[in-house]
């Protein structure tokens, strides 16, 4: 929905925002859990590259070089941040 928004006025949001959408959405696909299909990447790991993933979009307005759009991407980062930290990512919980 971000990059929908962010299409006319700021195509580097629009595409960073596609960029990291899709990365989660790999992340999820491979992660070892009803609903992934690879089964590559396990669960605890999965929580570890969550938040590599929350960096990341932090520091994509700095990376790309764009200034609007800027509060989107910390509000993101912040989301997925508070939300691996609220998840128990130990085996066989």
């Amino acid at each position: 929905i971000a990059a929908g928004l962010f299409w006319k006025s700021n195509r580097r949001a629009a595409q960073a925002a596609l960029l990291c959408a899709g990365a989660e959405l790999a992340l999820n696909l491979l992660t070892d859990y009803p609903g992934g299909s690879a089964r590559l990447v396990d669960f605890r790991n999965h929580g570890k590259i969550d938040l590599g993933l929350a960096a990341l979009t932090a520091t994509m307005p700095e990376l790309l070089g764009f200034r609007d759009g800027r509060g989107f991407f910390l509000v993101q980062s912040g989301a997925i941040t508070a939300t691996a930290n609220l998840t128990d990512f130990r085996p066989g919980r």
